[in-house]
């Protein structure tokens, strides 16, 4: 008993880290990408500082920390009142995350399309890579090279973080909760199970930054 209250407890840490830097990277991600871009639609860079669109962008970062607000007091409630949820919240606390921040830009984006006809932008077309000259030579401008170092060196915490678990975690694991949130499927543990999540996040990762 004393094994798995340690193990609900470091996966309540553990998951309310991941939604804290999940939630923490998206609130930023309008303000820390091209400024050519203003939620998909191309703008001038020097457009950045029209009132429209900083109040665009902070809506949406509002929207995000709100929501992130929301889903790490979630966390604490439910590891108060069941802990037995950690697993399962481990699912799915990073996926509402990421559908506040597809609800969120889509309008946005419409708002910015409009807002482009209204003031009248006009972009040069010059492919699909934005790039910017810098002593007569050019550099793709994408996402910030630390921002793939610390989700990489996430997922090596969370390599280490299973290995840490994995001998106290029992040799049989729920492995399917049905719509009443009651456990109804069971299975042996194994690490290929276990080290599932590191792995499709460290190929997410080599993706962003091979198409980047």
């Amino acid at each position: 008993m004393g094994n798995l209250a340690g193990m609900y407890f470091f996966m309540f840490i553990l998951n309310e880290t991941v939604c804290l830097f999940i939630g923490g990277l998206l609130s930023v991600l309008p303000h820390i990408t091209r400024k050519s871009l203003l939620f998909g639609v191309r703008i001038p860079d020097s457009a950045n500082k029209d009132k429209s669109v900083i109040r665009l962008k902070t809506t949406y970062s509002i929207v995000i920390i709100f929501t992130t607000a929301v889903v790490l007091l979630a966390g604490f409630y439910f590891y108060y009142l069941w802990p037995q949820s950690m697993f399962l919240l481990s699912l799915y606390q990073p996926l509402v995350l990421l559908a506040a921040q597809f609800a969120t830009f889509i309008p946005l984006w419409k708002k910015s399309i409009r807002l482009k006809a209204d003031k009248g932008w006009e972009v040069r077309n010059i492919g699909t890579s934005q790039t910017v000259s810098s002593s007569g030579k050019s550099r793709i401008v994408g996402m910030p090279l630390i921002w793939y170092i610390i989700c990489t060196v996430l997922c090596i915490l969370a390599v280490f973080a299973v290995l840490a678990v994995y001998p106290s975690v029992p040799d049989t694991i729920v492995t399917h909760w049905n719509g009443n949130m009651v456990a109804d499927a069971w299975g042996q543990k194994s690490l290929i199970d276990i080290f599932i999540m590191p792995i499709i996040a460290f190929a997410t990762i080599l993706l962003m930054f091979g198409s980047n």
